[in-house]
């Protein structure tokens, strides 16, 4: 069963592969993490033309991304439709006040008899 294997900063893959030789085994993977996401890299161990050891890219931050956004796509292409979140948020009514009214009203009859 093939092993996953992590290496972070300030480390190397290669150098991690050349200082675990014997434990890695072709069919393995090794994942490389740096301080930031954009520095993800997924490698498999593979057998290289010389016969060592050797490895190849096989997922990293960008095509992750792109994987993410081919899969929105795919959603909009038959036609599912992407909900809005509700909000929690209440909504302020202004209510004027009685007084408010009365004012008005009084105001109008006002100009009305002049």
């Amino acid at each position: 069963m093939p092993k996953n294997w992590s290496v972070g900063e300030p480390g190397s893959v290669d150098d991690y592969l050349e200082e675990n030789n014997d434990e890695i085994q072709v069919g393995d993977t090794i994942e490389y993490i740096s301080n930031n996401q954009m520095g993800y890299v997924k490698y498999e161990v593979i057998l290289g033309d010389d016969g060592k050891k050797s490895l190849k890219k096989i997922a990293d931050y960008d095509s992750m991304m792109e994987e993410m956004e081919n899969g929105e796509d795919e959603e909009e292409q038959k036609g599912g439709k992407r909900r809005r979140r509700k909000t929690m948020r209440k909504t302020r009514r202004h209510k004027k006040s009685k007084h408010h009214k009365k004012t008005r009203r009084h105001r109008s009859r006002k100009h009305r008899r002049h």
